[in-house]
């Protein structure tokens, strides 16, 4: 029993490697490496021990749960459903494992996991009537002393991570340092080859002044034999050449020593500029850090400030519109009746009920294609706060909820379609869909769903429909909408206008933008329905494209959550 209690305790963690390049005065500089993952690796006998996949957490988990028992990535429904169940605490890995392992394609695949039998007996013992619940106690307080010495073993791994961190950075540091150190020797030791050739220049000059000092003085030497007057006269023609010679060997000097030191100063110039450039860049390199952390968390803090602002003006937008007279105003989300219907209100709801069982098909269909969003709702809180559903029409989403325990009610104003609802036991309301969310307090709804109804409302009934449903939704609470989708050509050119009482259809980007700009802090966009009969056949750039506008997606629909305080 102890072993199996144990179960579940997640595996090592992620080792942390680092790599420190050989560095020299002559080689370049290359930072260290740090590396932290940790990969989950496929058995080929489709055999594993539990201990390979507990040793994972969170998505890492999931991700490795999926590969090794269905044998593929996970779907992002199926990742978004276990890793909020995890996260909330709803049931731990081994149930996401059981459950995997029994589910039809877990079935299919075959994989062997060993080490559950122990745990799987302990679940089925646990969930035995009186006796089961004794049980559970007793193994929470057996489990308390194993979770606080992993809660201990954690601790001691991140204090290691972090001094390997620490270690690592540091290491970074010595290596820029020897580098700059290196490259400052480079730059000394070219600055010392330039002053030694300027010496050596300097040093032949002198020689060469010195050769013609002597030459000068053999040549009146060897003239002192010479007449007094060829002496004399030769003496001026040497004197004046000389003195000429002696001119532009002076100019010459002169200019050399002048290039040379007007060099010297500009290697001394860029020496400098070359330190201040090495200061700045330790500076930078110490401060570098601090002002990463510092940005990350400015933004972080901006980004936040402005979903809070946006939800705030939509919620306001929506008070201000229950200020301005609620008693005075009519519904506004109505279906309006063609002009070549005739008769009495009830005999048109009549009409639209056959309609919609005309065109919709069976509800059975539909409760099918609703089942894809019962995560989406099963996972909020507080499920003491009702779901409405907007246009609930024969109430196939509405049932589908109350089978599955969610507390959920109705509302449409066809009073047809409402006794249908009635008659199925179902809560429901006779009453337009914005007038009934102004008579419903402030995050009062857990969540608001509404299937193929903002393409019949005008453009301000849309928005003040937004406007209504952000401020009654509670923190985190989740709105959806679907919609005909425009994109498939037969949908825009035909099928929409099945409904008479459809206004214009509203592309998926169109529709994404106003539910953000009512305040919601993350809004989906996901493409339902795609056509899978009559597509053209061929991989070619024309048959993809063809396929894409006229046998996409038919519908859509837009998931939005209200900001979690």
């Amino acid at each position: 029993m102890r072993n199996a209690i144990e179960q579940g305790a997640t595996g090592d963690n992620a080792a942390i490697h680092t790599e420190t390049p050989r560095t020299d005065q002559t080689a370049d500089y290359r930072p260290t490496t740090l590396t932290l993952d940790r990969s989950f690796e496929v058995n080929r006998n489709d055999r594993y021990d539990v201990g390979q996949l507990l040793r994972f957490n969170d998505a890492e988990f999931i991700k490795a749960a999926y590969r090794a028992i269905l044998k593929r990535e996970p779907d992002e429904a199926g990742a978004r459903y276990y890793l909020q169940s995890l996260r909330q605490g709803n049931f731990d890995k081994l149930h996401v494992i059981l459950t995997l392992l029994s589910s039809a394609e877990g079935k299919q695949k075959n994989v062997r996991i060993d080490g559950l039998t122990a745990p799987l007996w302990l679940r089925r013992v646990t969930g035995l009537p009186v006796v089961g619940s004794w049980l559970r106690y007793a193994i929470d307080f057996l489990r308390a002393p194993i979770l606080i010495r992993r809660l201990e073993q954690s601790s001691v791994i991140a204090d290691t991570r972090n001094q390997q961190i620490a270690s690592h950075v540091k290491q970074s540091n010595q290596d820029a340092a020897v580098a700059l150190s290196s490259g400052l020797a480079l730059l000394n030791a070219r600055v010392s080859e330039v002053s030694d050739a300027a010496n050596q220049l300097h040093t032949q000059t002198q020689q060469r002044l010195a050769v013609l000092k002597s030459e000068f003085a053999k040549s009146i030497n060897e003239s002192a034999a010479v007449t007094k007057a060829e002496v004399r006269d030769e003496m001026h023609r040497n004197a004046d050449a000389t003195r000429q010679e002696l001119r532009a060997l002076e100019s010459a000097v002169s200019e050399t020593t002048r290039a040379t030191e007007s060099k010297i100063e500009e290697l001394l110039g860029e020496i400098n500029n070359r330190m201040r450039e090495i200061h700045e860049a330790r500076e930078q390199l110490s401060e570098t850090g601090r002002l990463t952390e510092q940005v990350a968390k400015e933004f972080t803090t901006l980004s936040t400030d402005s979903q809070r602002l946006r939800q705030e003006i939509g919620i306001q937008r929506a008070r201000l519109a229950l200020l301005e007279g609620r008693s005075s105003r009519a519904p506004l989300v109505v279906r309006e009746l063609p002009e070549s219907v005739a008769g009495s209100a009830r005999n048109f709801d009549a009409l639209y009920a056959e309609l919609e069982d005309h065109f919709r098909g069976a509800g059975e269909n539909l409760r099918r294609s609703f089942e894809f969003y019962l995560p989406y709702v099963q996972s909020l809180p507080q499920a003491e706060l009702p779901v409405v559903d907007l246009g609930c029409g024969r109430g196939e989403w509405l049932g589908l909820l109350h089978e599955h325990n969610v507390k959920a009610i109705g509302v449409d104003n066809n009073s047809v379609m409402v006794e249908s609802c009635r008659d199925s036991s179902l809560p429901v309301v006779e009453s337009a869909a914005l007038a009934y969310l102004r008579e419903q307090s402030e995050s009062s709804l857990r969540a608001v769903t509404a299937f193929h109804l903002i393409e019949h409302l005008q453009f301000e009934d849309l928005m003040s429909l937004l406007d209504e449903i952000m401020r009654t939704l509670q923190p985190g609470g989740v709105a959806i909408f679907e919609t005909p989708n425009p994109d498939n050509l037969f949908v825009a050119s035909n099928y929409f206008y099945h409904d008479p009482t459809h206004r214009q259809p509203l592309p998926s980007r169109l529709a994404k933008f106003l539910v953000e700009s009512r305040g919601f802090a993350r809004v989906e966009v996901i493409n339902l329905h795609e056509c899978a009969e009559g597509r053209f056949a061929g991989a070619d750039e024309v048959s993809v494209r063809l396929n894409e506008l006229f046998y996409g997606p038919m519908d859509y629909a837009i998931v939005g959550w209200k900001y979690d305080e």
